[in-house]
């Protein structure tokens, strides 16, 4: 089941999030982080992902009582990144494997025409709209689509869930 939730966070609390992606930082690439199936087709790459860590200590609270609450189950780890989303890039198919139930934010503003769809395997696609949170609680295929030339950095956050 996938759950969407617009205007998840106040303002305040949007932009405290945004800053974090300000500060002194060590990221690593997608292909550094990732496996070689979600950024490589046919011998081909797709621009990178930049992927960091911070302390999102009371997000990570909000986020594990609300998947416990639409689950059912109680929650045994969550682990929040930063993903800064270069040109060209986006995440090849793939279903989150490892994880019992794995959460998307959209932080940055984000306009129609620039890219960065989330594609489900059914059909479906959701825009990256500012302050949406996305919840899968069981294994969706899905992947996101390029970020266009000429448009801003897009900012997610992704958190990944285990019960226990």
């Amino acid at each position: 089941m996938l759950h969407e939730i617009k205007d998840f966070l106040p303002r305040s609390l949007l932009e405290k999030i945004g800053e974090k992606f300000s500060e002194d930082n060590y990221w690593e690439t997608s292909t550094q982080f990732w496996g070689k199936s979600l950024f490589e087709y046919d011998g081909h790459q797709v621009g990178p992902c930049f992927v960091g860590k911070s302390d999102f200590k009371d997000y990570n609270e909000g986020i594990s009582d609300l998947v416990s609450r639409l689950s059912g189950q109680k929650v045994k780890n969550v682990t929040t990144l930063m993903y800064r989303w270069s040109l060209n890039s986006c995440i090849l198919w793939h279903d989150d494997h490892g994880h019992d139930a794995n959460i998307t934010f959209y932080v940055s503003e984000w306009r129609p025409n620039w890219g960065g769809e989330l594609m489900l395997w059914d059909g479906r696609w959701i825009a990256p709209e500012q302050n949406k949170l996305l919840i899968f609680l069981e294994k969706i295929r899905h992947k996101t689509n390029l970020r266009l030339p000429k448009t801003p950095e897009r900012l997610t956050l992704q958190t990944f869930i285990k019960y226990e």
